[in-house]
């Protein structure tokens, strides 16, 4: 497939948050659009810097090269900064597609991607979630498996979306399992618990599942603590013995689970790595 530079196709206002793209700016054809043929990455933004910047960065061009898309990893760190510089509190999606053409769901020989990059305020509820914890339960929407996506970002989410449709309002998050009645993760993040031994115990992603920047923040964080990190297959009757379990990505941070069917948890620990996630710069410190 030949490859040629990227189209930026919008540049948001840097004074005020717009949830709406500019009339015209993408097109119906657009194949992130039509079929999901894309990826993206939402970026927490403190004082007008996007946070853990290049770990997105990383992992949205692990994903263009995975799915053959072209990209401008310059041009989209640029883009993202340019964007977020005059926000003191927000988010900012980058949304990467392979642009228009192909016949079908066959792809274009000659790839022009579209770069959509919006911005929206800071959902300020997220603190209480990360201080009490949560409750949450199991959906009854399962993950397929499917290796040759899992891990990716991609923008199609449509099974995420049935399972909020499909979730108690009382559930800020809801844990995923796949087609194999495997704990994967949560519609929006990823799952770790604590383990008889103080140990962290995530699940693997290799055949479906997000996998996140904080996810690899956390890991890292044990590892230069000398915690044990656990990736492997996790059956949900796991989480019921588990000592503590909590959610994590990108924007909410860590959010302990307070409450799971009819098992309390402690919070302690995940409270704890959420506070050093603050100060090394990696979740927003509010």
């Amino acid at each position: 497939m030949k490859r040629v530079s990227i189209k930026k196709c919008i540049s948001r206002s840097q004074t005020k948050f717009k949830d709406t793209v500019l009339r015209g700016a993408v097109p119906a054809s657009d194949r992130g659009f039509l079929y999901g043929d894309g990826l993206f990455e939402t970026i927490a933004i403190q004082s007008g810097y996007p946070l853990i910047l290049p770990a997105h960065i990383d992992r949205l061009a692990e994903g263009c090269q995975r799915l053959d898309i072209p990209i401008d990893a310059a041009m989209v760190r640029k883009s993202v900064l340019e964007s977020s510089k005059s926000i003191d509190l927000g988010i900012v999606r980058v949304s990467l597609t392979r642009g228009e053409g192909g016949e079908g769901y066959k792809p274009p020989e000659i790839v022009h991607p579209n770069m959509i990059i919006s911005t929206r305020p800071w959902p300020h509820r997220l603190a209480k979630f990360s201080e009490e914890g949560i409750e949450t339960g199991v959906s009854k929407v399962n993950l397929s498996r499917q290796p040759l996506l899992a891990g990716l970002k991609h923008m199609n989410r449509l099974e995420q979306v049935m399972a909020r449709r499909h979730s108690p309002t009382a559930w800020p998050e809801v844990i995923m399992t796949s087609t194999s009645n495997q704990v994967i993760e949560g519609s929006y993040s990823n799952i770790f618990f604590l383990g008889s031994k103080e140990e962290l115990i995530t699940p693997d992603l290799s055949y479906c599942g997000v996998a996140g920047v904080i996810r690899d923040a956390i890991i890292n964080l044990a590892n230069d603590e000398g915690r044990p990190v656990i990736i492997r297959d996790v059956r949900f009757s796991e989480l019921l013995s588990a000592q503590e379990l909590f959610f994590t990505n990108s924007i909410i941070g860590v959010w302990p689970v307070r409450k799971l069917e009819r098992k309390s948890f402690d919070i302690g620990v995940a409270r704890e790595i959420h506070a050093k996630l603050k100060l090394i710069g990696a979740v927003v410190n509010a």
